[in-house]
């Protein structure tokens, strides 16, 4: 397996899944993997696998859409689609941070224009 750093956005919601003996959190991530040859944006997907403490973390404070940072072992895989290069694998996470965090209970941003100030007469 192989150590990966990866900063992406949850393509679908997390979801927890159990075995009986063991329970983990699953979410699919989308990171940027560049351009291709002619400058098309490239997507990589990965599968994320929480387990232990994190799951509540990532149950609770994460969505689809939410930027993440991730670090962990990973299971990577390439085929080709349609004549297209994918890049794919499963991650299983030691560490999942949210990136951006938004505001709880903030006030609203005031939707009135801005005063206009005049400039000083004396501007040379």
């Amino acid at each position: 397996m192989l150590k990966v750093d990866l900063i992406g956005r949850l393509g679908k919601d997390p979801e927890s899944k159990s075995d009986g003996a063991k329970t983990k959190v699953s979410f699919s991530m989308a990171v940027d993997a560049g351009k291709d040859q002619s400058g098309n944006k490239k997507t990589a997907w990965f599968t994320v696998h929480v387990f232990g403490k994190d799951q509540g973390f990532v149950l609770e404070h994460l969505k689809k859409g939410n930027e993440v940072y991730v670090t962990g072992k990973a299971d990577l895989r390439a085929y080709v689609k349609d004549g297209t290069p994918v890049a794919t694998g499963d991650v299983f996470a030691s560490i999942v941070q949210k990136v951006g965090w938004e505001k709880k209970d903030a006030a609203p941003a005031s939707t009135a224009p801005a005063p206009h100030v005049a400039p000083p007469d004396d501007i040379p």
